[in-house]
């Protein structure tokens, strides 16, 4: 059955039953829990039970009782065991338990064997001294005494041997344990060789990176002072060529026009022609100088970077190109705003020789149109100046950038070939780079970005 009756007469009528004139019975109770019954019966009805009877019955009860709680709490320890014999086996850190007094090790698990290098039946029953876990008793009575103190040891740093000699650096927790009522010492070992190899290598690469960086902080010093020098012996050169090589050239184009003012009436037609090409020469070799000035200028300048809108610059430099040749009609398109940082005077600067360089070639061109705007590729603001112009021929592309290399002949279009050059420099002193494209006789597009 597997409830008790619900009443005394449901009671009786199950010892009926079974012949049952008179009963005893007493519970099995264990704590608030009534674990079963004890029940003794006669065939005689009304049979009285004396206390001697009823002191029996409870005696069997209790037992009965006590045999059970050992059963169940030898039930509960071979589950414990089992389950610390499974942690026990599968921990990755090496676990060795050891005899609290003597250190002599009565268990280890497959870990221990693997980390140290040692078997287990070489490692129990051994003491650490033998095997070289401690240089001496005090090491280990200091853990001792630390346990005592604390109930625990968590993380503490020591340096073994392998069994075959090689360095071991390990991370030791232990705690006091009781097993069949002695203390006992369990132990875990963590491997941290790797680790601290690791550590020491990456504490070595800071140490010769801070070293290199001393070292490039030393060039960048040198190679400064140089770069300091080569300024200022250029600026002593943008000073002689200011003044030193003007005052000749002053000469002679003053020389050339006396020669023509009062010797013209014994010049013939190619005299003429000769001293009006010296005088053209002249003015044009004071305007390279001018333009190399400005070259070496851009180079020196403070950047000043403030946030600027380009479009709305680029605006006002194409009302001044309007203004300058009120007779032409050329659509020249600006997009929407174009922010950025930058420093303003250079940007003015790039984009005054970008929009003049466009309105130049497009002097030839039918319906000319120069646009300005910007575009993203691949998360990056470009800046263009496109135009329908005279354009180029891409296999000497890489000559538009350089001081005084022209594309085109300077009777096509007049120029110095020094405002690319300006256009590239100011770019890379944004962090920038520039480029161009373009076909002969279909135009010309110059795109550039700023870091």
């Amino acid at each position: 059955m597997n409830t008790l009756p619900d009443s005394a007469d449901e009671t009786r009528r199950i010892l009926a039953l079974f012949g049952i004139g008179s009963a005893l019975a007493v519970p099995l109770v264990m704590g608030s829990e009534v674990v079963g019954g004890i029940i003794i019966g006669r065939m005689a009805p009304g049979h009285s039970w004396g206390p001697r009877q009823v002191a029996l019955l409870r005696a069997c009860a209790d037992i009965i009782i006590t045999t059970i709680q050992r059963l169940r709490m030898e039930q509960a320890l071979r589950e414990s065991d089992e389950k610390f014999s499974r942690i026990f086996l599968a921990m990755p850190d090496a676990v060795a338990i050891t005899e609290f007094d003597s250190g002599r090790i009565v268990e280890a698990n497959p870990a221990f064997e693997t980390s140290l290098g040692l078997s287990l039946s070489a490692t129990i029953g051994r003491s650490p001294f033998e095997l070289g876990f401690w240089k001496n008793a005090q090491e280990r009575q200091r853990l001792i005494d630390d346990i005592e103190r604390h109930g625990l040891v968590r993380n503490r740093e020591m340096s073994i041997r392998r069994a075959n000699g090689e360095p071991l650096n390990l991370l030791l927790s232990a705690v006091k344990i009781e097993l069949r009522g002695r203390p006992y010492l369990c132990s875990v070992l963590r491997d941290v060789t790797a680790a601290k190899a690791a550590d020491k290598a990456l504490r070595d690469a800071e140490a010769a990176l801070r070293e290199l960086n001393q070292e490039l902080e030393a060039r960048v010093k040198s190679r400064t002072a140089e770069l300091e020098s080569s300024l200022r012996e250029l600026e002593s050169f943008s000073y002689s060529v200011s003044h030193d090589l003007r005052s000749p050239l002053r000469g002679i184009n003053g020389f050339a026009t006396l020669l023509a003012e009062d010797y013209a009436d014994r010049l013939d037609e190619n005299g003429r022609e000769y001293l009006n090409r010296i005088s053209s020469a002249t003015v044009r070799m004071g305007n390279l100088i001018d333009e190399l000035l400005d070259l070496a200028r851009i180079a020196r300048v403070p950047m000043r970077k403030a946030r600027i809108d380009l479009a709305g610059i680029a605006r006002s430099i194409a009302d001044e190109l309007r203004d300058s040749e009120p007779m032409r009609n050329v659509d020249l398109v600006i997009g929407q705003p174009i922010p950025a940082r930058a420093d303003p005077g250079l940007m003015r600067i790039a984009l005054t020789n970008l929009l003049g360089n466009a309105w130049k070639f497009t002097g030839g061109t039918r319906q000319p149109r120069i646009e300005l705007g910007a575009r993203i590729v691949d998360g990056e603001q470009q800046i263009f100046v496109r135009d329908n112009g005279a354009g180029f021929d891409m296999t000497n592309s890489q000559l538009l950038f350089r001081p005084f290399s022209r594309l085109h002949r300077p009777t096509e279009f007049p120029g110095t070939g020094i405002g690319l050059a300006t256009v590239a420099r100011i770019v890379q002193r944004h962090g920038g780079r520039v480029w161009a494209e373009g076909r002969v006789g279909e135009g010309a597009g110059f795109y550039f970005t700023l870091g």
